[in-house]
């Protein structure tokens, strides 16, 4: 109203702009929980995962916490012979895989090329192509041997894996390390 109260706007400027950064604060409160939710139930399955002792059953789990959390539709897990060191074989597939097309034993020391990024000691999840998809895998090792890797295939809407699943999988897998 005329004529200009320079208090009563300076008052409700002030009014704004609280309002604004309650909002902004409240949104920032709300990612950090929502984050945390994320890291208490990716916690929670893993430690569901230690008491699992055969190993059908926990690479089964295994396979089925990494598609849950990077909304994968296919997991496929192969894990160390028991009496050969050098080999892994399937143990589990979940969703979209075709088992049928799946190698029943890989040899460590005939990896094909795209798996080569295995043998490295400080291996970490890592992009490759399965099938003309983008897949990712996920190593399983214990001071420095490989026990074992899981292939994940056909993110959810057609997407791809990005740095955000390798994280997560990278956490995921951590403990095997």
């Amino acid at each position: 109203l005329k004529p200009l109260d320079p208090t009563l706007l300076e008052r409700s400027l002030e009014g704004i702009l609280q309002r604004k950064r309650l909002r902004q604060e409240h949104a920032s409160l709300m990612a950090e929980n929502l984050e945390y939710l994320g890291h208490l139930s990716l916690y929670e399955r893993t430690l569901a995962l230690f008491s699992t002792l055969s190993i059908e059953p926990l690479a089964d789990r295994i396979v089925e916490a990494l598609c849950l959390e990077t909304r994968a539709q296919g997991g496929v897990a192969w894990v160390a012979r028991a009496d050969d060191a050098g080999r892994l074989r399937l143990a589990t597939a979940r969703g979209l895989v075709r088992v049928e097309r799946e190698p029943e034993e890989i040899a460590l020391d005939r990896l094909p090329p795209e798996l080569a990024p295995l043998l490295r000691p400080e291996a970490a999840p890592f992009g490759m192509e399965s099938g003309g998809a983008p897949a990712l895998v996920v190593p399983l090792r214990h001071e420095g041997r490989v026990l074992g890797f899981v292939r994940l295939s056909d993110k959810l809407a057609g997407g791809v894996f990005e740095a955000r699943d390798r994280a997560v999988a990278e956490r995921f897998a951590a403990p095997t390390w």
